[in-house]
C-alpha cells in the first residue's frame, strides 16, 4: 500500500542497481498502471560518491623501518579536481605543479614525479585522524588549519628537515636525498606543532623556553604514540637508534630550559612513561587535553599542574583526577 492523496494505492515496490556506476535507485510504481510513484537513488543518501576513497604507495612509516613502500588507502578527499586536499590540509610541492588524479590513484613509485606529495598526504591525514579522535573535529575549525599548507620538497628547510611556519598556516617539508615527506615521524611531529599552537600557542615569539620546550616534547610524543615507537627521526637523520628517544632512562627535564630540544625530549620521554603506566588512549588523552591548561609563559610547575587539570577533566574521582598519584610519580621521575 503507498499512501497518495489522504487514501492508499496498490503500488510494486522496485530496485534498479548499476553494475559499473554507484546507482541504488528504489521506486514506486502504481500496481494498475506502472505509473511511477516516487524514486530516491539511496546510494547519494548513504554518501556514495560523497566520501571517496583513494589509493597510494608510500613508505607506512619511513624507509628505516619500512625499506619498500606499500599501497594503502587513501580517504578525505575534499577536491573535485582529483587533488591531494582535504578539510584541513592541502599537499603542494615547493615547486611545479601539484600532482592530480581524477579516479584518486595515487599508486607512485620512488622515482615517481609526486611521490612525496602522497606520502606527506598519508601519514598528515594520519595525523588528522588521531588527533580529531582525541581532541574533536572544533580543533579545525580555525587557523592554521582551513586547510593546513603542506609544502613538500622544500630546498629553503633542508637543514631542519621540516618546520611548521604558524604565520603562513605552512608546514615546509625538505628535499634532498632524504625527503622529510617520507618519514612519517617528522611530518607527524610537525603537526603536532600545529595542533600545539592553534590551542596553547607555546610557540609564540615570547614564549618561555619551558613552553618552547614542551612544543617540541609534544611533538616527539605524537610521532611516538601514534606509530608505537620511541624513536624520532632514525631514518631523516640517518641514526638507526634514533635521533631522540622517548624511552631513553636518562632524561631529565633540565634545570637550565634553555635548549629547547633538551627539555623537549625530556617532556617526551615523560609523557611515554605515563604512556607505559597508564597505556595508550588514557595517557594520550591526559597528555593533549593538558595542551588547554597552558599557555606561553609556562613553567615546569604549570606543566604537571596542566596534566592533573587534563585527568581531574577527563577522569574525576571526587575532588581529583583518577590518575595524580601516576602523574607525579612520572614528573618526578624526571625532574
Amino acid at each position: 500500500m503507498f499512501p497518495l492523496e489522504g487514501r492508499g494505492i496498490w503500488a510494486f515496490r522496485s530496485r534498479v542497481t548499476h553494475r559499473s556506476r554507484p546507482v541504488d535507485v528504489r521506486a514506486y510504481v502504481r500496481a494498475d498502471d506502472l505509473d511511477l510513484l516516487y524514486a530516491q537513488d539511496v546510494s547519494c543518501a548513504a554518501g556514495v560518491g560523497r566520501t571517496q576513497f583513494g589509493e597510494g604507495r608510500v613508505f607506512p612509516v619511513n624507509p628505516a623501518r619500512n625499506p619498500s613502500p606499500e599501497v594503502v588507502r587513501l580517504s578525505g578527499f575534499a577536491d573535485d579536481g582529483g587533488r591531494l586536499v582535504t578539510a584541513q590540509v592541502t599537499l603542494v610541492p615547493a615547486g611545479g605543479t601539484a600532482v592530480r588524479s581524477a579516479r584518486h590513484d595515487f599508486r607512485r613509485e620512488p622515482t615517481d614525479s609526486g611521490f612525496e606529495e602522497v606520502c606527506a598526504f598519508h601519514h598528515m591525514t594520519t595525523a588528522v585522524r588521531f588527533f580529531d579522535e582525541l581532541l574533536g573535529p572544533d580543533l579545525f575549525t580555525d587557523r592554521p588549519f582551513l586547510p593546513l599548507r603542506v609544502r613538500v620538497q622544500d630546498r629553503a628547510v633542508r637543514a631542519r628537515v621540516g618546520v611548521f611556519l604558524p604565520g603562513l598556516a605552512t608546514i615546509a617539508l625538505a628535499d634532498g636525498q632524504l625527503p622529510a615527506a617520507r618519514s612519517g615521524d617528522i611530518c607527524i611531529h610537525e603537526f603536532a606543532h600545529a595542533v600545539v599552537h592553534r590551542i596553547a600557542r607555546l610557540d609564540d615569539e615570547f614564549a618561555s623556553p619551558v613552553a618552547a620546550g614542551l612544543n617540541e616534547g609534544f611533538g616527539d610524543y605524537a610521532q611516538a604514540t601514534v606509530y608505537d615507537d620511541p624513536r624520532f627521526g632514525d631514518w631523516a637523520r640517518q641514526q638507526p637508534n634514533r635521533a631522540r628517544n622517548c624511552a631513553d632512562p636518562t632524561l631529565r627535564l633540565p634545570a637550565d630550559p634553555s635548549d629547547r630540544y633538551e627539555v623537549g625530549a625530556a617532556w617526551a620521554a615523560l609523557l611515554w612513561d605515563l604512556r607505559s603506566s597508564l597505556g595508550r588512549g588514557i595517557a594520550d588523552a591526559i597528555a593533549f587535553h593538558a595542551l588547554h591548561f597552558l599557555d606561553a609563559h609556562c613553567d615546569y610547575q604549570d606543566a604537571r599542574e596542566a596534566l592533573h587539570l587534563a585527568d581531574l577533566a577527563l577522569f574525576r574521582t571526587r575532588r581529583a583526577g583518577r590518575h595524580r598519584t601516576e602523574i607525579d610519580r612520572v614528573f618526578d621521575g624526571r625532574t
